[in-house]
């Protein structure tokens, strides 16, 4: 009985020492969201977690430890689909970490399933970490003091809207979920909206360090005196007349535009066509995304213009 008061008698000092040293000491906020998804497509937004405590803070991970994941209602109040949220992760013991003074983590959240109806959601990201946390030594259940507590972003709004034209002909023929079968997708509607999606997912990602890609200047080179180098794989060729027709189509989504249009203008510029690569570079450089694929694409597109002596728009 004495011991188990003390337990409790620590447990409690444990959680006031908790929202006494660790009220606010995180700042969550959203740094980019779009504005409107057609239904069935992803939705997802990018988040930055920053300690502005102005010290070093102890954190668990592990199940029901340090998770930033998606918080999304309807404004309606009416229910969505089942959300998955973030993947626990089932652990006997926590992993600690010292999380440093300023110390930013950029983390892009996303619902899962996506909405199927037209709607409007309310978002915001959620920092939460619910202890008590526990070690086990030598067989023996040992309390481990570490940040618990929620934080949450602003919130946003996101417009769900209906499908038309080839995204609705994509809707009706995969019964709701064009993005159930990517590679039918691609083949019957290219310039779909939801196409977008599944070609982003095919192209590298430039913020990786494992992926190494010439300078713009060695590709304009190229593409002036060796334009056929291009062509000579055939994959590469299948990829870009994939990425051709739905630019084309005029359905790129928003938050996928740098890395499209970089893409797409980089190829034009191996072909030779430097003009049309230009028109696309200023479309990928519209508005830098906040994600570090997008944001190494923006960065990319960015450096071809100011090869090309062309400035951004």
């Amino acid at each position: 009985m004495q011991q188990a008061l003390k337990r409790i008698v620590f447990f409690l000092s444990l959680a006031l020492f908790s929202n006494v040293l660790w009220g606010d000491e995180f700042k969550v906020r959203i740094l980019s969201c779009p504005k409107e998804v057609v239904v069935s497509a992803p939705v997802a937004i990018t988040a930055e977690v920053t300690n502005v405590s102005g010290r070093v803070i102890t954190v668990a991970y592990g199940h029901g430890g340090f998770t930033v994941s998606l918080g999304i209602r309807r404004s309606d109040g009416k229910p969505l689909p089942p959300y998955a949220g973030p993947v626990a992760q089932w652990m006997d013991n926590f992993q600690m970490e010292s999380i440093p003074v300023d110390w930013k983590q950029v983390k892009i959240l996303d619902a899962v399933p996506p909405p199927v109806e037209s709607c409007e959601l309310v978002v915001q990201a959620v920092l939460a970490s619910h202890g008590p946390y526990f070690h086990y030594d030598k067989g023996e259940k040992l309390p481990v003091e570490a940040w618990s507590g929620e934080v949450k972003s602003e919130e946003a709004r996101i417009q769900i809207v209906e499908p038309s034209g080839v995204d609705q002909e994509a809707y009706d023929y995969f019964k709701r979920s064009p993005l159930s079968k990517p590679q039918d997708l691609l083949a019957k509607f290219p310039s779909s909206t939801y196409a977008g999606y599944a070609i982003a997912k095919k192209l590298i990602d430039l913020s990786d360090w494992r992926f190494k890609v010439g300078t713009p200047a060695s590709a304009i080179q190229a593409g002036k005196e060796h334009p056929e180098w291009a062509t000579r794989s055939q994959s590469d060729v299948d990829l870009f007349n994939l990425v051709e027709k739905h630019i084309q189509g005029g359905n790129t989504p928003e938050s996928l535009r740098a890395v499209l249009y970089c893409y797409y203008g980089e190829q034009l510029i191996l072909r030779g066509r430097t003009a049309e690569a230009e028109t696309a570079f200023c479309q990928a450089v519209k508005e830098k995304p906040a994600d570090a694929k997008g944001e190494a694409y923006f960065t990319r597109a960015q450096q071809f213009l100011d090869t090309l002596g062309k400035r951004s728009p």
